[in-house]
């Protein structure tokens, strides 16, 4: 028999060696487990408490049988979709869709064509207007009259008026400034000449003559007096034709 080399035998007394360790090492203890964070105080049945579980956060598990609950759930899921009905247009919105709107009639708009009709019917004298000759100033100082000559007042015609002013007393008012002037109602025209004084007669009496009105119709004439600082009118209407 061969002897073994001094080398090959301090290997394998090293191998013999490291396996014998191997076979003699203690095996690991096994890991405690981690500590329960409930108190040392509290109660037995807490730790082991079964989790709840709600509608809210879970669907049940078997289908449900209540007919009334499957009823209640479709409704709220059609009306939840449901379509929302269309919002009818606005009228001007239909209008501009459509055709246009018409233009106001020969360039008037609508605000002015009442207020044309209204100035037309404005000028109609009523139907109680007096037409009496002789009446008492706005402030009742005068008593005014007039007779005209001739004696029927006609349109387009020169015309004279012959004015009696009287006092509260009814004494005739001397040295007095009377001035006439007038215009139609219904069409606008002025008496011509605009203004016109008359010229004292005496004895309470002034004339005022070259009085012309221009249009048939409806008249008013205003007399106005002024006598030692007080002034006062008079209006008298007129129907000519």
């Amino acid at each position: 028999m061969r002897l073994i080399r001094p080398a090959q035998a301090l290997l394998l007394s090293l191998a013999l060696l490291a396996a014998g360790c191997a076979a003699t090492a203690p095996t690991p203890a096994p890991e405690a487990p981690a500590p329960s964070t409930v108190g040392a105080n509290a109660p037995l049945e807490h730790t082991k408490s079964p989790v709840v579980r709600t509608p809210m956060t879970e669907k049940p598990l078997g289908p449900v049988n209540n007919k009334a609950a499957q009823r209640a759930e479709a409704q709220t899921r059609k009306a939840t979709v449901a379509p929302q009905p269309a919002e009818k247009p606005a009228p001007a919105a239909r209008a501009a869709k459509g055709k246009p709107a018409p233009l106001p009639d020969k360039g008037k708009t609508k605000a002015a064509q009442p207020a044309e009709k209204a100035k037309t019917t404005a000028g109609k004298p009523p139907k109680d207007l007096n037409l009496d000759k002789a009446r008492l100033s706005q402030n009742s100082l005068f008593k005014v009259s007039y007779q005209p000559q001739p004696a029927q007042t006609q349109a387009k015609r020169p015309q004279e008026w012959k004015i009696k002013v009287l006092n509260k007393a009814g004494k005739p008012v001397t040295g007095a400034k009377v001035r006439l002037s007038g215009a139609s109602p219904q069409n606008g025209h002025k008496l011509s000449p605009a203004s016109l004084e008359a010229t004292n007669l005496g004895h309470g009496y002034y004339r005022a003559k070259g009085l012309v009105f221009s249009q048939p119709g409806w008249w008013v004439v205003t007399v106005e007096v002024n006598n030692q600082g007080k002034g006062d009118r008079a209006q008298f209407n007129l129907l000519l034709k």
